[in-house]
């Protein structure tokens, strides 16, 4: 599972397999950065048996282009609103990428392993 904050330079991305502790890293927003990355997820995909990667990010101006690599690239990806994302104010405070990803992608967890519904676009 990926969780993935769009930023026009960079995409900030918590990777995680099920439950197990998530993977921080951020990749350059560019045709080939992101196709480096695509093709990383694959390999990885590959060594797990074919594992199922699912992604998620929330909508913003830079649109469904990543969305549309992603899902042409075989993968699953959930584009979500913001504004039907409940945040606490504690976590409204402690807006930062990371404890945004990490939030995200506790939402794609109850998603993927409980059935929970996605705030998606």
């Amino acid at each position: 599972m990926v969780e993935c904050d769009v930023h026009d330079e960079t995409l900030v991305l918590k990777m995680a397999v099920d439950r197990l502790e998530p993977e921080l890293r951020t990749v350059e927003n560019t045709a080939s950065g992101r196709a480096q990355w695509v093709r990383e997820l694959g390999e990885r995909s590959r060594r797990a048996w074919g594992a199922k990667v699912v992604l998620v990010y929330e909508a913003s101006s830079q649109g469904f282009g990543l969305h549309d690599e992603l899902v042409e690239a075989g993968f699953g990806c959930h584009v979500l609103a913001p504004t039907k994302i409940a945040r606490s104010s504690r976590d409204r405070r402690q807006k930062n990428d990371g404890h945004d990803a990490q939030g995200l992608l506790e939402l794609l967890r109850g998603h993927v392993l409980g059935g929970n519904e996605l705030p998606a676009v």
